[in-house]
């Protein structure tokens, strides 16, 4: 009978590859800290990648409330504002006003500009713009 205080030789048989259907004992800590790793990284990439998206949908929600005619008093400020920019009218008050279309009113401006505008600018201004 064998003596029950010496098990190194059951250790080696347990331990050992000659007995079959047996794992062996111990996993290796780098592959538990790859999966960790990795399962880390999955779980951070898809928060990111989740919050790009609703930040993106807010986005759209966002630009879609304010394009809607949410405030009748704005559209009716740019209507006025439009319509002051493209027609004639007469001004009521000291002297004759006339208010013109904007486009009109450019054209105006560039006709009425000197064609030599040393004539125009002072000596001085003219001085120091040809300086430069």
């Amino acid at each position: 009978m064998p003596n029950p205080t010496d098990i190194s030789e059951g250790a080696q048989w347990v331990e050992g590859t000659e007995r079959p259907h047996v794992e062996q004992e111990g996993i290796e800590a780098g592959q538990i800290l790859g999966f960790v790793v990795m399962t880390a990284f999955l779980i951070g990439l898809a928060v990111v990648a989740l919050f790009q998206y609703t930040d993106l949908t807010a986005q759209e929600v966002l630009v879609e409330t304010t394009d809607q005619s949410t405030y009748p008093e704005l559209e009716e400020v740019r209507l006025h504002a439009a319509v002051l920019l493209t027609q004639y009218e007469a001004i009521a008050g000291p002297g004759e006003r006339y208010r013109i279309p904007i486009a009109r009113a450019m054209q105006l401006m560039a006709q009425e500009a000197p064609v030599h505008p040393e004539e125009f600018y002072a000596s001085e201004y003219m001085a120091t713009h040809r300086e430069r």
